[in-house]
This record gives structure tokens, sequence and C-alpha cells, in this order.
């Protein structure tokens, strides 16, 4: 069928590449025809497609009045354009081709395009005596940058099979779905050494709270999370958790992070190839030792499904050499490297009863569940994406490794970046098709939206909000009383 409408929204933001330094400019301006441009919610857009296509150029991220409460004639009429641009370029471009819009242009230029997001977590702020951030993980994968444009929801959720769960420790007890087994309904077994905290570690370095709560920040950031107690290593009742995650719970991402076995049953393999073609990210650890491979990762292995993401480690340095010691699983069916040496956790809690429930430790048992918070990221700006397409996501915006000349092949693509991730998907157009829409619906979205065989039916309202251009293709219905918003984010 032929395309019914093209709708081409001003871009508010704009991305541009990966780890890119960008100028910041703030622009005022007097307009001299308030008549020339329309207000869109809070955002201006002229009725000039010329200027419309230069403030794209100049990467123009924000077009509004500043100053709305005030009622002075002249202030009113001010426009204020912000940009990740040379503002200076942008206020003489202006000049020369828009003087009949535009008066009494002023600016100024700043540092990078937008203030890397800072949370108030108390570990944010504190260096080790070595001058490195406690949280230099989330430094090094460039959370901050990331949260920019999207701190996820709780609308998305890692599931953590493991063991050691404390639902009292301040860092995880408003970040979690359920208070028991997400399996059985029991409560959480106590056991002892390291497997009292080991999952409670994890579930930190995925979804600890951020802003809020404790004193860790984690990269997941708004996600919530959902537990299981692993209390048998059997590879059946471990992909029967994933089932029951996936099609029971509804999760998003699966973290584990535990000794595999060295075969997997065709009742297991299915059930994983099941979970993955459902939707959900399944995301493992290499396992510690030179003695770790594919062959002693199963259920969750490569040879059972490319599709999972399999994560060995880095320090703070970007290498994956260990520093006094051998580093951890190498292999070709390696994925990709997170941070995993020396990372900051939480511990156990116990009501209150631990005076200091962090540490510090190293494990890829630590650096799968960082991954894990990466791609609860992107399924927040997506949840339509696959597992293989966040596999490839990850994967292709990884940064270098300083040593990976060391480890040919068996490392993975690099070191996980969250921020260029974030960025990629923006890059990829959300596919809002072959829907029926019957309640008030919003799709908030950092890239194109594209609409094709959608009916929407009265009285519900299908809003649509893109930081980039809004497309209507193909069978596109508006029922009598329905109502459809196209709007700027």
């Amino acid at each position: 069928m032929k395309k019914l409408f093209y709708v081409i929204l001003f871009n508010l933001y704009l991305v541009s590449g990966f780890s890119q330094e960008q100028k910041y400019g703030y622009l005022y301006a007097y307009i001299n025809d308030t008549t020339t441009v329309t207000r869109v919610r809070e955002q201006l857009r002229s009725n000039n497609e010329n200027l419309n296509n230069a403030l794209e150029n100049f990467k123009v991220f924000s077009f509004k009045y500043p100053f709305p409460k005030i009622k002075d004639e002249y202030l009113s009429r001010t426009v204020a354009i912000e940009c990740n641009c040379d503002i200076k370029e942008l206020a003489e471009f202006l000049k020369k081709n828009f003087s009949k819009d535009f008066s009494d242009i002023e600016y100024g230029q700043g540092g990078e395009a937008y203030p890397d997001y800072a949370p108030s977590d108390a570990m944010w702020y504190q260096t080790n005596p070595d001058g490195t951030p406690v949280l230099w993980h989330l430094n090094k994968i460039e959370a901050d940058k990331a949260w920019d444009i999207t701190k996820s929801s709780s609308n998305i959720t890692v599931a953590i099979i493991d063991r050691g769960f404390d639902i009292s420790h301040p860092d995880l007890a408003n970040k979690i779905v359920s208070t028991t087994d997400s399996y059985t309904g029991n409560p959480f077994r106590n056991y002892t050494g390291i497997e009292s905290y080991h999952g409670t570690f994890c579930a930190s370095c995925a979804g600890a709270e951020t802003d809020g709560g404790g004193q860790l920040a984690s990269v997941g950031f708004n996600t919530m999370l959902r537990f299981y107690d692993y209390v048998t290593t059997s590879g059946l009742y471990a992909v029967t958790l994933a089932y029951d995650a996936s099609f029971d719970k509804g999760a998003d991402i699966l973290s584990f992070s535990w000794g595999g076995l060295t075969s997997a049953t065709t009742q297991e393999k299915n059930l994983v190839k099941a979970v993955l073609d459902n939707g959900t990210v399944i995301v493992r650890s290499a396992g510690n030792t030179q003695d770790n491979s594919d062959n002693d990762r199963f259920p969750f292995a490569y040879q059972v499904d490319n599709r999972i993401i399999i994560v060995t480690s880095t320090d703070k340095d970007d290498c994956h050499s260990r520093s006094g010691g051998t580093p951890h699983a190498n292999y070709p069916q390696v994925s990709i490297c997170s941070p995993g040496y020396d990372v900051m956790g939480a511990v156990r809690y116990n009501n209150g009863s631990v005076a200091n429930p962090y540490k510090i430790g190293s494990g890829t048992s630590y650096a799968t569940p960082i991954v894990a918070g990466v791609c609860a990221l992107l399924k927040s700006i997506n949840k339509n994406l696959t597992p293989a397409e966040i596999k490839n996501i990850i994967k292709t915006t990884a940064d270098p490794v300083a040593d990976a000349n060391l480890y040919p092949g068996i490392i993975g693509a690099g070191r996980v970046n969250a921020n260029n991730a974030v960025q990629y998907v923006c890059n990829y157009p959300y596919k809002f098709t072959d829907k029926v829409v019957t309640s008030n619906t919003t799709i908030n979205y950092c890239g194109d939206i594209y609409v094709e065989d959608v009916s929407v039916q009265g009285p519900a309202q299908l809003e649509l909000r893109s930081d980039g251009k809004t497309i209507i293709n193909g069978n596109f219905n508006l029922k009598t009383g329905a109502r459809l918003n196209i709007n700027p984010q």
C-alpha cells in the first residue's frame, strides 16, 4: 500500500557518533514576528522549513521561550536555542540568513554537549587510595553519559539466578519485585562463605538503587530485580527457573553467574532456545580460570544458542590481564569484556547488624550483571529489541581492550560501553506495527518511530513522541472518537 504520510518532527536530540566531544552552545534572540513559529508542547517549531533544516544541521536540541511566566513584552518574545555546535557560527548564520526572523542575538559557548548525570549516592563521589573512583567501573563504561539518555524504568526487570540474596540490603530493598523466591515462593535460604552474599553482590552490579537507598549506584539505575534461589546445581533446574522468569514473570534479561555443566539434554537446550525466542536476553559468566571454556558452560552455552552473551573481565586500565594473577577465562565463544577485577558491590546487611555491607570483589560473576544492566538500558529504550540484536549492539559499540593483542579472538569484541550502546539503539527505528490500540498509549523514543498496520479504536489516544522522525506507512486507521498526537519528546 502507498505511504499515507511522512512527518518530520523538529529534531531536538541528534545522535552523532560515539564518545565524541561536542561543544555546547546557548543563544538568546528576539523573535521579530511570533506568528512565524508554532509552539509544540514546550518547544518551538518554525513555519520556515529552511530554518528548521538549518537548526537541525547545527544539532539544535532545544528551541523554546525561556521566560513563559514573565509578562514583559520584550522578554516574552525572547527565544532560547541550545545546540551541540559552535554557537558563534550559528549566531553568525542566523544574522546573515534569517535577520528578518531574529534580532538582538546573544550567545555563550559551554563545554561538553550535556553534563553527565551524577547520582546522589555517596560512593559515586568517593575515591580509592590510588585516586581512582570507588565506582570506577561505572565511569569506565560511561554509565553517567548513558543515563543522560535513559535511566531505564521499573517496567524493565533483570532476573538473577543465584544464591545468597539479602532482601534487607538498603541498595536492594526497594528494587526487588518479590521478597521471596520467584519460583517457589519460599524464603531465601541461608548459605555460608561466598555463597552467603554472591547473589546480593551480583544483583547490586545490575540494579542497586541509584539516587537513594544505600550508597551504591548501578548501571541499571531504575531497573527492577527478580531473584531466583539456585538451590541445586542442576541444568534442568536452571532452565526451569529461566523459563519461569521469561514466560511466567516476564523478565527482560536473565543474568547467570554460576559454574556450568559439561553437557545439556535436549530438553534443556530446547528450553534455552524457547527463552531466547520469547525475547529474554541471557547473559552469563565466562568463568574465572584458564580451565573454563564453553564446554563447561551448559546449559547456557554458546553451543546451545549463539544468542547468549558470555562475559569475561577487564580492570581499571581496560586490561584483561590480571595484576598479580592469571586472567579470568578467555576462549573463542566469549562475547564481551566488562569490569570484573576489584569491583565494589553489596554483601550481607542482615537487617542492619552489619556495619559495612559492601566490599570489593573480583570475578566474571560481577562482570556479567554489569552487562545485564546495560542490556536493561537498551530494553528500556526499545523493548522490541531481540536477544540477537542486543548482543550485536553490545559487541558493535564496545571499546578496545588495552591488551587485546595478547588474547586474539578469545576475549570478545572489546569492553562494554553503555553510552555507545544506548546511542546506537537510538539509531534503530522503533517499529510500532501490526497493532490494535484500544487504550491510551504513549511511545517515547530517542530516534525514529515507524508505524505500520495500526488501528486506533475510539476513544483511545495514540501519542508518538520522537526525537527523530515519525513515519506512518501502510494501513493506518483512526476510528471514530480516536485521537493521534505526534509530538517531539
